[in-house]
């Protein structure tokens, strides 16, 4: 019976080492670090050599187990996350959460947030300025052609319903009117332009559609 328990412990063990990687790390590094004391220049290469980000959890995962892990992370690693991306610093924020490196680590990320937010806001700010000049120059003008075109050929038909073949004249405004009313619909008129401002208002719910997705706020 005992041995069974232990298998089953043991199976319980594996099965949450597999599933949790980051447990698994955490586990590897403490039978190494508690049976090995390692040096300074071997835990400072071993940051050197990863990602930030691999760096951050590596430094989590051993500062339990090495002495100068803290201080070697704030004097060596920390300065360098000055050069992170936002969502790099954003994940090592997360990571150090709850280590003494969480002060530090926040002034860079502070910095970073803000520089990626001026970004942002510049990237936005062109795409605006450069909408609102393609709806002006460019967008604009194609509606009134198009409505310019139609309108050209309903007006056509009014002027051939006035002279005819035999050179006919209305005989009055009610002629007139009713060859307008045959002839000219402001209906063409409504879906030309609302085709066209439909068009260019789903390309701009994408672009900031996809810009959004591209950041991954949250």
């Amino acid at each position: 019976m005992i041995l069974v328990g232990i298998i089953a412990a043991l199976v319980v063990v594996i099965g949450l080492l597999l599933l949790f990687p980051k447990t698994r790390e955490s586990i590897y590094y403490k039978i190494i670090y508690v049976f090995n004391s390692p040096s300074k220049e071997d835990v400072l290469q071993k940051m050197y050599d990863k990602t930030p980000v691999k760096s951050a959890e590596f430094y989590e995962h051993i500062r339990d187990y090495v002495d100068f892990a803290d201080q070697l992370f704030l004097d060596s690693v920390v300065p360098n996350l000055a050069v992170c991306d936002y969502f790099e610093i954003k994940e090592i924020k997360s990571i150090v959460d709850n280590t003494p490196a969480i002060n530090s680590v926040n002034a860079h990320f502070n910095n970073i947030r803000e520089s990626f937010l001026d970004e942002i806001h510049e990237t936005l700010t062109e795409y605006a300025e450069a909408q609102k000049a393609l709806f002006v120059d460019t967008i604009i003008p194609l509606v009134l052609i198009d409505v310019d075109t139609v309108f050209a050929g309903d007006f056509e038909n009014v002027i051939n319903d006035y002279i005819g073949f035999v050179a006919k004249i209305f005989d009055n405004v009610d002629d007139f009117e009713k060859s307008w009313q045959n002839n000219v619909h402001s209906q063409k008129y409504d879906s030309i332009v609302n085709n066209t401002l439909e068009d260019y208002r789903a390309s701009v719910l994408d672009f900031y559609t996809d810009y959004y997705e591209e950041l991954q706020i949250s």
